[in-house]
């Protein structure tokens, strides 16, 4: 079908694709071309301009470094060396590199004290107001100030100072000239556009081509490219009054100064745009002059022959299939494009193909009508409202119309009004998804009003618009097969109701409930009126009624003779019997005859082969047709109403039996909970009667040595009991059992030979069993149960009292060994009462030894382990040591132990065993009799390891000090020999002679006071003396060797001063060895201060005397250990300050003897107070 819209001619068509398509994106290629180059070549302008700013960073950064480094070294010599040294390398530095306007040093108080080069004005200058001082000294680290100009070379310049040990500082003024000379020759690169300058944090101009702007402090901090770059290197276009630029910045990190390179925008791309306009111009031209020739090509070789190509394309639209192209006289042109060509040729097989391909398609038509007459399906079609369009014969056949009926006809003629309904929304979702629908059965009525299931599918039928038409649908009749399903639903149903009924009653265990839940679920299972239970009767021989239901009165208890009757018969047979006219038939029961039973149903049930009794099901007033599966429910009802019933009788005999057992178990404790023997037999002969209900109950016991019953009681089933007082009869019942040591059973006993005689006659037994009580093969007695009423003993009721004679003979077995054992236990008891008096005294003497030893004592079993410990050894393993050490003394004891088990002889191993704090030795010996066990004895030699460490490093420290004086003194005695006496060097040689030998006195005038002091030989002469005196006397003793030492020393004595009780010459001894000591470990340069003073402690007043050093210190590791003997630092060690480690312990024994105390405070690096404390005259302690 033609468009109504006019189509536009080919050659405006391709015009506009040459125009849309071809010319402008050429264009736009060039347009966009030229604007992405730009960015590019922007890019690289920036990364150019960039490179020259970090190089003219670099210049700056490496420039400012120099000159710090040769402050630096200048500072060096300035702390180390002489003035002069320091003015001759600044002068120097001032005239080779010209860095440096000018130098100068300052002082602590910031006064200028040298300058360089020399000017009188600046000597002496007070700086210390200037703010880089203020902030060297805060920070006592290298500085630059902000720029400024200088006034005396009028260039820019800034101050670097470095900080001096002395607290001064060297200032140097840096000369930034170097960096304007960098800028204005443009040093970096060779192109003259670009514009470099350097401005501080503020935007001062420190460095431009144009130095009247450098002079003239311009500021640039309104450039936006400034603002930008004091954070982080960037580029961008701005605007200046020079015109737009591409500018460039970064920050010096060192100092935050800005490197800025630009560069005008035209100059940049100014060359570029001379060569990019007249090519974009010659291209134009040459796309217009093309596409004016190009319009005559397309015309003669594309319009004319699509022309005449479209007049076939029309006679091909009307059907004529057999006009061939050209046969209108509407020829191609030879002139028109190759493609055309194959186009129209394309044309021309198309007919042909379509010509084949109609016949073939008529004669698939002739095909598949024939199928669809022939098929078991019903296909159908029909229009958008329902009516039938074309349909088959099977179709017809399906709904019982004949083939010219049903055309036009309805679908809603055909099915009721839901079915109608749901058909419709099916339709209505094929409509609008225009997909075919799932198979979906539908109920349908035929024309003779039978109703019939149809399984279709349906699928949209369009025209060749693709709009739709109508409907196409395959319809299979599944009647048959439907109701096959609804058959098996309804059995399904019926299994799964017995299944459910199964359970119920099989759950139920109690056999008369269960009885009425079989005949009530059975009457509901089979939709019957009323049933009963028969079961077999074995004294009557015959079945009765044990439940019914649905009757009009109650049949439980009534009889039917087996082979009467309904149940009678399927008891006799063990088969199912259905009887439909039961009021006809001739076995009949006369018992039934009121209820109205029309049909009636027999079932055996069966446990295994047997038949245990009859269900019966009874239809009243209807009939109730059963058929075959009727029958099979029936029958698979009444083998689960079986199974439940012997489970039920099972659970009955099985609960009888447990409480029996629990029963004999509560007697069995009570006979086994006693040993007095009267008990016990009262217990069995109670219980016995409680459990039989028989009337009396009889125990003998019976001697298997001499045959005599020697002892018995009896117990009446009124309660009282009774001691038998006859000896059993030879020939009866209790003798019998007893010989033969076998159960006698007499359930009639007025007919047996034992109770004949008149005697036996009048006891009116009716019934006795008589059972041995036996012990392993013994008899130790007879246990008879009697009945004074007709009574039959049971397989069960044997086996029960059986097991009772059992727990009785095992309880009066255990009633006769606990006497005997009573009496042996009566006999011993005296023996060990008598030898526990002994142990426990020997317990107790064992017990005063272990507790009163100072050593740890361990006992040992056989595996090492500790069984027992005397408290020392308790305290060492739970309180005194840590867990490790508790740990590897237990292990010490275990290998102890082992070592005791290695010889068959008994000799004590002796081991050592070093702990934290303690040190221990161990010997074990094995204990006499118990090969296993060993004694181990834990001395504690702790004290005799610390004498023994205390004397090895005496003898190393003595050794070491006598050997230096010794080595000396053979040193000089050697020089001494071989210089003449008149020589110089004599003097000096015997003057350091000299020296030794009074270290070497001093040393042992040391270890003497130790040896006294330890004696308790020295003399103690107190006195009141005035500390400030012995304060003063030291310090002037001392003074020589400070100074030597270049130490200052000090005396702050307290005014008045305190008068202490002391011997003068013991304290002016403590002073000299704590203020030599000072003087010794304070390095040069160093003081000493001696301090006297009054301080109240312990709630009275003392005098103190404080030696204050600024030396090296102590270590809080070595703090708790100085004032032990021999004991020496690792500072005097490594700094090889001789000594002994005597004097600060005779410092603290000293004053000890005085009744007073040396404290001590000290920190590494700052120095160290020791303080002595002595008792005051009573007049300064009372004021």
């Amino acid at each position: 079908m033609k468009s109504e819209s006019c189509p536009r001619p080919l050659r405006e068509i391709l015009l506009r694709i040459l125009v849309l398509q071809i010319i402008l994106p050429s264009l736009a290629l060039i347009i966009l071309t030229i604007v992405f180059v730009f960015p590019l070549l922007n890019r690289n302008l920036e990364q150019r301009q960039l490179w020259v700013a970090r190089s003219m960073a670099q210049i700056a950064t490496d420039y400012i470094e120099h000159a710090n480094q040769m402050l630096e070294l200048a500072t060096h010599i300035a702390d180390h060396s002489a003035p002069e040294d320091l003015m001759t390398y600044l002068e120097s530095l001032q005239a080779t590199r010209h860095h440096f306007d000018s130098l100068y040093r300052l002082d602590a108080e910031g006064v200028v004290t040298l300058v360089v080069p020399e000017a009188p004005t600046y000597q002496g200058l007070d700086l210390s107001r200037q703010p880089y001082f203020q902030q060297l000294l805060e920070q006592q680290q290298p500085l630059m100030s902000s720029p400024f100009i200088s006034l005396r070379t009028g260039q820019p310049t800034v101050y670097l100072a470095w900080p001096l040990a002395d607290g001064g500082a060297l200032v140097g003024a840096l000369n930034l000239s170097t960096l304007q000379e960098a800028v204005a020759s443009n040093l970096i690169t060779t192109d003259s556009n670009h514009t470099i300058m350097i401005a501080d944090q503020n935007g001062t101009l420190l460095a431009h081509p144009q130095w009247e702007l450098v002079a003239q402090r311009t500021l640039i901090n309104n450039l936006p490219i400034f603002r930008s770059g004091a954070f982080d290197p960037t580029s961008e276009i701005y605007t200046t009054t020079g015109g737009p630029m591409l500018g460039s910045a970064l920050s010096i990190p060192d100092c935050g100064w800005i490197i800025i390179v630009q560069e005008r925008l035209m100059d940049v791309y100014g060359p570029y745009l001379k060569i990019v306009l007249p090519i974009f111009v010659l291209v134009v031209i040459v796309w217009f002059t093309w596409l004016l020739s190009l319009q005559d090509q397309i015309n003669r070789h594309v319009t004319l022959p699509l022309t005449r190509l479209s007049l076939h394309a029309d006679v091909l639209a009307e059907g004529r299939y057999d006009s061939p192209l050209g046969a209108d006289g509407h020829e191609i042109s030879t002139e028109a494009v190759y493609e055309i060509a194959n186009l129209a040729d394309s044309f021309e097989r198309m007919r042909q193909a379509i010509q084949t391909r109609q016949a073939a398609l008529q004669a698939s038509e002739e095909k598949y009508r024939t199928i669809l007459e022939n098929i078991e399906d019903g296909y159908f079609e029909v229009d958008l409202q329902g009516n039938f369009t074309f349909y088959n014969d099977a179709t017809c056949e399906i709904l019982g119309y004949a083939p010219d009926e049903l055309m036009g006809v309805n679908n809603r003629e055909y099915m009721d009004e839901a079915t109608a309904r749901h058909i419709y929304r099916i339709f209505n979702t094929v409509y609008r998804t225009g997909n075919p629908s799932p198979p979906v059965t539908w109920e349908l009525i035929r024309r003779d009003g039978t109703r019939c299931f149809v399984e279709t599918m349906v699928s949209l039928i369009r025209d060749t618009d693709g709009e739709p038409i109508g409907f196409r649908g395959i319809g299979r009749d599944t009647t048959e097969r439907k109701r096959a399903e609804v058959e098996i639903q309804r059995r399904t149903a019926q299994l799964e109701a017995l299944h459910a009924v199964s359970l119920a009653i099989t759950a139920q265990l109690e056999l008369d409930e269960l009885l009425q839940e079989i005949v009530r679920r059975g009457c509901r299972l089979l939709d019957i009126k009323a049933g009963c239970i028969y079961v077999a009767d074995e004294k009557s021989k015959d079945i009765h009624v044990a439940t019914d239901y649905g009757y009009s009165r109650s049949y439980v208890g009534s009889h039917m003779p087996i082979g009467k009757g309904t149940a009678g018969r399927v008891f006799q047979r063990g088969e199912m019997i259905i009887v439909e006219n039961y009021s006809e038939w001739s076995g009949r029961s006369p018992m039934w005859e009121n209820e109205g039973i029309v049909t009636s149903v027999g079932i055996p049930l069966k446990d295994n082969t047997q038949v245990i009794g009859v269900l019966c099901f009874d239809a009243i007033n209807h009939p109730r047709p059963f058929d075959e599966q009727d029958s099979q429910l029936a029958e698979l009802f009444a083998n689960q109403a079986a199974i439940a019933i012997r489970n039920a009788r099972l659970f009955s005999e099985i609960r009888q039996r447990v409480a029996e057992l629990e029963a004999l178990q509560a007697i069995s404790l009570q006979v086994t909970s006693t040993l007095e023997l009267a008990t016990v037999l009262e217990t069995i002969t109670t219980n016995a009667l409680s459990l039989t209900g028989a009337s009396d109950c009889y125990i003998f016991l019976y001697n298997e040595e001499s045959e005599s019953f020697t002892f018995g009681t009896a117990k009446w089933a009124e309660g009282h009991t009774d001691p038998i007082v006859y000896t059993p009869r030879q020939d009866g019942l209790t003798a019998n059992v007893a010989r033969r040591a076998q159960p006698i059973i007499i359930s009639d006993a007025r007919h047996h030979p034992f109770f004949t005689t008149p005697e036996t006659q009048q006891w009116e037994i009716e019934a006795i069993a008589g059972f041995p009580l036996k012990e392993a093969d013994r008899v130790v007695g007879v246990f008879t149960i009697a009945y004074l009423y007709p009574h039959t003993f049971s397989d069960e009721e044997v086996r029960l009292l059986e097991l009772l004679s059992s727990q009785a003979a095992i309880a009066i077995t255990n009633a006769q060994l606990y006497r005997q054992v009573r009496d042996y236990a009566e006999q011993l008891e005296s023996r060990v009462q008598e030898r526990t008096a002994q142990l426990q005294e020997q317990y107790a003497r064992l017990d005063a030894i272990l507790n009163s030893a100072t050593d740890g004592i361990v006992v040992t079993d056989e595996y090492g382990e500790i069984v027992q410990a005397n408290p020392v050894a308790r305290m060492w393993l739970t309180q005194t040591l840590s867990p490790a050490d508790a740990q590897q003394l237990r292990d010490a004891i275990r290998q102890a132990h082992q070592m005791t088990q290695k010889s068959d002889r008994m000799p004590q191993k002796t081991t050592f065993l070093e702990l934290t704090g303690l040190a221990l030795e161990i010997k074990a010996a094995r204990i006499s009799g118990d090969a296993a066990a060993a004694v181990v004895v834990i001395h504690d030699i702790t004290h005799f390891k610390a004498v023994e460490r205390v004397k090895n490093r005496f003898v190393a420290n003595v050794s070491h000090e006598l050997r230096t004086p010794v080595t000396t003194v053979k040193l000089y005695a050697a020089l001494l020999q071989r210089v003449p006496p008149h020589d110089d060097r004599w003097n000096e040689y015997l003057q350091a002679l000299a020296k030794e030998a009074d270290r070497q006195a001093h040393l042992v005038e040391d270890i003497l006071q130790i040896s006294r002091i330890d004696a308790g030989r020295m003399e103690i002469h107190l006195i009141p003396t005035p500390l400030n005196e012995l304060v003063r006397v030291t310090l002037d003793n001392q003074r020589a060797l400070a100074n030597n030492h270049h130490i200052r020393l000090e005396a702050q004595p307290v005014e008045p001063g305190p008068v202490a009780l002391v011997d003068p010459d013991r304290i002016v001894q403590v002073l000299t060895n704590l203020v030599e000591n000072a003087i010794r470990y304070t390095p040069a340069g160093g003081y000493v201060v001696v301090k006297t003073g009054v301080a109240q402690a312990e709630g009275r007043r003392w005098a103190t005397i404080s030696v204050y050093d600024t030396g090296f210190g102590i270590s809080e590791e070595e703090l708790p250990h100085i004032f032990e003997r021999f004991f020496r630092g690792t500072g005097p060690r490594t700094l090889q300050i001789s000594g002994t480690g005597l004097g600060l312990a005779i410092v603290k024994e000293i004053v000890e003897l005085h009744g007073g105390w040396v404290a001590v405070e000290s920190r590494v690096k700052s120095g160290s107070t020791f303080t002595v404390w002595l008792p005051l005259t009573r007049e300064q302690t009372r004021g």
